[in-house]
């Protein structure tokens, strides 16, 4: 433990071996938090319910637009 301190500490005393062996553990290490993060947002979303009905808004529009009698058929009202 005290000689990976004292490179650590003085990082000229470090040969390209060892930059090497550092840069792919600290790929390993921010690989796998970012894998287990992503993990837990997908089972997190999981659980959640994002059903939503098909009735899209030109539905919505064409059904007020017949109420009003713009398009299609009118109203009909009832003469006493």
């Amino acid at each position: 433990m005290a000689g990976l301190m004292s490179a650590l500490l003085d990082p000229a005393a470090l040969t390209h071996a060892q930059w090497l062996a550092l840069a792919i553990i600290l790929f390993v290490v921010i690989a796998s938090i970012y894998f287990v993060w992503r993990l837990y947002r997908i089972i997190s979303r999981a659980g959640k319910s994002t059903y939503k009905p098909n009735i899209g808004l030109s539905r919505v529009r064409q059904h007020l637009h017949t109420e009003s009698g713009q398009h299609g058929r009118q109203k009909e009202t009832k003469a006493e």
